[in-house]
């Protein structure tokens, strides 16, 4: 209740793309995320979560923000 080791991020709207779609986009470089559609009607914030080790975290991250910055 205090925390969790989650993060809901919302899909840059420059991007033209749903949650669903960066998920899919995501998958194809070995990263899983949630789409928030799992979780609301809406399709425009992912879920992801950072209990994992550091270095297996920093690749991840590096992959989100990749395609968060359209690369």
């Amino acid at each position: 209740p205090a925390g969790a080791f989650y993060a809901f991020v919302k899909v840059p709207e420059r991007l033209g793309m749903t949650a669903t779609q960066f998920k899919d986009a995501a998958k194809a470089r070995k990263v899983l995320i949630v789409p928030g559609c799992a979780f609301s009607p809406r399709d425009t914030h992912f879920r992801l979560s950072y209990a994992t080790d550091p270095a297996r975290l920093g690749e991840g991250v590096a992959i989100l923000r990749d395609l968060l910055t359209g690369k």
